[in-house]
């Protein structure tokens, strides 16, 4: 869903019915979010719900102000599972940078493989919101000898509001940089 209103935080409800006259609750209470100031550009607004077999759905919005929704669509995504491995961890450096109000996190595996996926767990239970910047180091040879230079794997954004993982291309690698922008604060809006 898009709304007009930039800072936005709200409670909704999805209901689905086959005869507009009775209507079930497909979900409810699903917080959406949207954070926009100088420090973060921010949106949570994506509802995730079972699949739902109703010829017509509504969405119940609980907010003080009137939404001014532009756009929504509705659509199906299947998973299929592939083979997935987890690699396991031989160090794991963390780095405060508090003058860049950054965190640097270098993973290394012990193997190199193919990498599609890093998931993030986070202990704090506050709300949060970080930028976050995925990268891996790579090696080239050249004719000075060996160079190394970390590459954009993927990068988004490190919240409280749904599960810290980050999906990208399948990569061979062994060396992971992890770059958390912590900023001053961030608020979320009321």
């Amino acid at each position: 869903m898009i709304f007009r209103q930039q800072n936005l935080d709200w409670k909704t409800d999805i209901e689905g019915s086959q005869n507009l006259q009775e209507w079930f609750s497909i979900i409810e209470d699903y917080r959406i979010l949207s954070i926009k100031n100088e420090m973060t550009d921010f949106k949570f607004t994506k509802v995730s719900f079972p699949n739902s077999k109703y010829r017509y759905m509504r969405v119940l919005i609980d907010s003080k102000k009137k939404p001014d929704l532009i756009t929504t669509k509705i659509s199906w995504n299947e998973i299929i599972n592939g083979n997935v491995r987890d690699y396991n961890i031989q160090s794991t450096k963390i780095e405060e940078k508090k003058k860049d109000k950054r965190t640097i996190i270098n993973v290394d595996l012990t193997s190199v493989g193919p990498v599609s996926k890093v998931s993030i767990f986070v202990k704090d239970t506050f709300d949060y919101c970080r930028p976050v910047t995925i990268k891996y180091l790579q090696t080239h040879k050249t004719d000075q000898g060996w160079k190394y230079n970390y590459n954009i794997l993927t990068a988004g954004t490190l919240n409280s509001m749904e599960k810290s993982e980050f999906i990208f291309t399948g990569t061979m690698l062994q060396k992971l940089q992890i770059i958390v922008d912590n900023g001053d604060k961030y608020s979320f809006a009321n």
